[in-house]
């Protein structure tokens, strides 16, 4: 298969540089601290959002967002830490392939150390199989999967009344890591300063170094 002109990504069709497009250029422009607060921001508009939806039982508004604040932060992180230059433009351009699942995989084994679990199958609770990745896929497409979640969440709401406060402090722990590694890009650090940061913040104390 020959590789696009325009684009070092296996199968993308763009028909021109993604650096063309301005968005792109802006946001090839943004230093990394900006564009970390920028996420940052983006993560807080989430969280109060779904704190409302929660208050007012739009059950089914929070669960169609379940995958966003995941996807924005490891694109987030995959960008400035992971990437290489070359796929920099493809993952800012949005064109295909730029799937959520690839860029989980990387920020899985490079930042989380294998400990993520999005992708991990786990007994359903009526029937089969599930993983969380699919889960969360079915809600941001709100499927018909999604739909009888919410339904079965009206019917028994003890069985996610404590999810959407753990689900805004989950937000926040983003959020504070995206902090931290702006700091570092603002005080002149390079990415493997903030990748070694960044990977600390996410290793469980048990698998920690002690003295």
């Amino acid at each position: 298969m020959a590789l696009n002109p325009h684009c070092a990504v296996a199968r993308c069709g763009t028909k021109q540089p993604h650096t063309d497009n301005p968005i792109v250029k802006a946001l090839m422009a943004m230093p990394p601290a900006e564009m970390a607060e920028l996420v940052r921001s983006a993560l807080a508009e989430l969280r109060d959002s779904v704190k409302n939806d929660a208050e007012n039982n739009r059950t089914f508004a929070w669960l169609t967002r379940l995958r966003q604040p995941d996807e924005l932060y490891m694109r987030c992180v995959y960008v400035l830490l992971l990437a290489t230059p070359e796929e920099i433009p493809h993952v800012l351009s949005g064109e295909t392939p730029n799937g959520f699942d690839f860029i989980y995989g990387k920020v899985n084994q490079a930042v989380l150390g294998g400990t993520g679990v999005l992708k991990d199958t786990q007994p359903g609770f009526q029937f089969g199989h599930f993983t969380p990745m699919k889960t969360i896929h079915n809600a941001a497409h709100v499927s018909f999967q999604s739909l009888i979640t919410w339904r079965s969440s009206k019917q028994y709401p003890e069985s996610v009344k404590d999810f959407p406060e753990k689900f805004i402090k989950h937000i926040e722990t983003y959020r504070a890591y995206l902090g931290i590694v702006g700091n570092v890009f603002a005080k002149g650090q390079d990415k493997s300063v903030a990748l070694t940061v960044l990977k600390n913040m996410h290793t469980p104390f048990s698998q920690a170094k002690t003295p």
